[in-house]
């Protein structure tokens, strides 16, 4: 087979760096493509000169390009008048979540770029070094953790299941097709005919009879032509012994499954190597010519043989660098490996497809974040508008599916498929910066299938897992660190910006325990009385006037502090009741300080079913009940009433870890995607800490305000 000849602009020979020295050095960029697409946080080191600011340079260290592109001929030409390296950049092999998502990974080479096969590249130089102990159990590791997660290039795609019937019953051949145009397939000294090459040789053979083609998926979405022709009328979609994958498949789960994998130059074959799995190639792509693989075409002479753990090493962790979403720094392929299997397994939570129902616009635009990975559908009704993108028309032609509700609100429609699961959300516990009244964005929101946590007439997930789950020294610990975390942020559900006012109820509180230092302080705390929690979480205590007559009638010599919902206090939320003789049961009102700042100062905190009985249970503070929260009943509590299925005594650390770890879902404010309580705590904090202008500061209070006076008058109309 003709090769065609190498590009001119490569540097006449390898750089002497290995690798190169980029810490204090300036890099040019020539193109304003490349310079626009963010890639100077993977150049932590260095400063990054724009086309624009290379007019004023006179010292340069290098010059970036990207690839083989033919682009990069004023990049070389650059680099060889200033006798200075040409740096060429391509994506990762471990590129992120999906193709238009923001890149996570990214090579960087002084010698060549490793899908150019004609002359060698940095890969090629680090492939063919010896691994020492150390280096041979990390790639051994990689390895392990990347077939553990099912990891691939991309990971968005749902995971393929094998079909039942007869054909899937026997061993098949996975061919992969690649687009038409792609650089690594001129790189790999291969052409069109490579892969009517490639699809013969597989048909040919007779070992395995059946034979499955993996469609590319920009040629699925029709954005790109492949190399077969796979039309229903076509000579392969007719042949018996081929079945062509159109769908857009986690590639991992298809490979798994495949008794060998036949490519040109595509990623998967490497893929297909780290699954332990037979791989034929019709190229010279990076992993061929090493004695890894059946190649088709010969080995250039200056590849040897070499063993897995040198590919993976080479190709997995010294060549490329990564980049961690939530961080905007560099890391390692380990972390970034267990950050995307993380990724997937939250997207693939949902295996039915989904029908929103009573959500308002806004929450509905909080949906779609917050189900990423989901397949849509739409009932045509007005209280529940299409998300759009991957949702379909109607729902004559799903016989199974998952409906999806706000709150406690329960469907008494008929229009729908009583195959239809349900699941109830609401927010998480660690919410947001501001309040959910206000709009204010969520972070963490909850998805139970069974019921929902402040409902006590029914068991939720949250209770199931509370009564059920076993707790093991791994899950303790991260919760034990995670509380740590908590108290020593100050971060609880809403996170208030700190006023003058609060501190002025600090003051307050401080006085009285100065002033009686002998006398029980308790902390009464006020809920919006027409709420579902106390709706469905209260008995007979239903207001806040009787939880404080309730308080005051069993402790008549308390000092009694009355701490409003702050959607009340900031007019957010109307009530639902006549607070005007709440005070002639309390001795101190406090509505601006923050939960937090307020428990070290009290002996006690009563509530209905407030939230903030757990946050005070995680900072040591006792909790009464008066009504029947998720806390409550466990042992961990003062409790007026009991429930008679939580059965179980529990501690702090537990009800921790079943809270905030296996209950919610989260989102990361920096990179929209899921996210782990401790990262969210993180951000939370970083955001609570980061110095604002006073024009942004005055300008975002100002809306605040107006928000949370919108929202009141909203809630008044409609009584809630």
């Amino acid at each position: 087979m003709p090769s065609s000849p190498a590009l001119s602009f490569y540097s006449n020979s390898p750089s002497p760096l290995h690798p190169f020295n980029e810490t204090g050095s300036c890099f040019g960029v020539l193109s304003w493509g490349i310079y626009r697409q963010d890639v100077g946080n993977f150049f932590p080191k260095c400063d990054l000169k724009s086309p624009l600011g290379l007019r004023f340079s006179y010292k340069l260290d290098g010059v970036l390009t990207w690839g083989a592109k033919p682009s990069g001929f004023s990049a070389n030409a650059l680099a060889t008048r200033l006798s200075i390296p040409l740096l060429r950049i391509e994506d990762g092999f471990l590129y992120g979540l999906e193709p238009a998502s923001r890149r996570m990974s990214l090579v960087v080479d002084d010698v060549g770029i490793y899908y150019d096969a004609r002359l060698p590249s940095r890969l090629e130089l680090l492939i063919s070094d010896p691994l020492n102990t150390d280096q041979l159990v990390r790639a051994r590791s990689v390895q392990a953790l990347w077939t553990q997660y099912g990891i691939s290039k991309y990971n968005h795609a749902p995971n393929w299941l094998r079909s039942n019937d007869a054909w899937f019953s026997s061993p098949f051949i996975l061919l992969i097709d690649q687009t038409r145009g792609d650089q690594s397939i001129t790189g790999a000294l291969a052409d069109e005919s490579s892969f009517t090459a490639m699809l013969e040789a597989a048909l040919t053979q007779m070992a395995i009879e059946h034979i499955v083609i993996k469609v590319h998926p920009e040629v699925a979405r029709g954005t790109k032509l492949g190399h077969f022709d796979v039309a229903p009328d076509s000579a392969i979609a007719c042949n018996p012994r081929i079945r062509v994958l159109v769908d857009d498949y986690s590639l991992p789960s298809v490979i798994k499954e495949a008794s060998a994998v036949y490519t040109v130059s595509s990623q998967a074959g490497f893929e297909a190597l780290l699954w332990g799995k037979q791989v034929h190639t019709f190229g010279i792509p990076f992993y061929a010519g090493w004695g890894l693989t059946q190649d088709f075409l010969p080995k250039p002479r200056r590849r040897c043989d070499i063993s897995l753990e040198q590919l993976i090493h080479a190709a997995l962790i010294a060549y490329p660098r990564y980049l961690h979403p939530e961080t905007s720094r560099l890391c390692e392929v380990e972390d970034l490996i267990a950050y995307l299997g993380f990724q997937r397994m939250m997207r693939s939570r949902f295996h039915l497809p989904l029908m929103p129902l009573g959500f308002s616009k806004n929450k509905l635009r909080h949906l779609r974040c917050f189900t990423q990975g989901a397949q849509w559908i739409d009932g045509n009704h007005n209280d529940h508008p299409s998300l759009g993108g991957n949702s379909t028309d109607d729902t004559s032609g799903h016989k199974n599916g998952i409906e999806v509700r706000w709150g406690g609100a329960h469907s008494h429609n008929t229009d729908f498929s009583v195959n239809f699961e349900r699941i109830q959300v609401e927010d998480g516990f660690i919410r947001s910066i501001g309040l959910g009244a206000a709009l204010a964005k969520p972070y963490s929101w909850v998805f139970d299938r069974r019921g929902i946590y402040y409902d006590a007439r029914s068991i939720s997930d949250l209770e199931h897992i509370l009564q059920s789950t076993v707790f093991d020294k791994q899950l303790l610990a991260r919760a034990a660190l995670l509380q740590v975390q908590l108290i020593a942020l100050d971060i609880s559900k809403y996170n208030l910006t700190k006023t003058k006012a609060a501190q002025s109820d600090l003051a307050a509180l401080k006085m009285i325990r100065e002033v009686h230092p002998n006398r029980s302080c308790l902390l009464v705390i006020g809920q919006v009385e027409a709420d579902a929690s106390i709706k469905y979480g209260g008995v007979d205590v239903l207001t806040n006037s009787a939880l404080l007559e309730a308080v005051r009638e069993q402790y008549p010599d308390a000092f009694i502090v009355y701490k409003p919902h702050p959607d009340i206090a900031t007019s957010a939320r109307f009530s639902g009741g006549d607070s005007a003789d709440h005070q002639k049961k309390y001795d101190l009102i406090i509505s601006d300080i923050a939960l937090v700042d307020c428990l070290p100062f009290v002996d006690s905190l009563h509530t209905i079913s407030s939230l903030s009985g757990f946050e005070a249970l995680i900072r040591g503070t006792p909790v009464f009940c008066y009504g029947l929260p998720f806390y409550a009943g466990w042992g961990l509590t003062q409790d007026r009433y009991q429930i008679d299925r939580r059965t179980r005594k529990l501690t702090v650390l537990e009800l921790i870890a079943s809270c905030l770890i296996l209950y919610p879902s989260y989102l990361h404010p920096k990179s929209g995607l899921y996210c782990t309580p401790e990262s969210l705590i993180a951000a939370l904090q970083a955001m609570k800490r980061n110095p604002k202008s006073l024009f942004y500061t005055l300008s975002n209070g100002f809306i605040a305000a107006c928000l949370a006076k919108l929202m009141g008058l909203i809630h008044r109309l409609k009584g809630i």
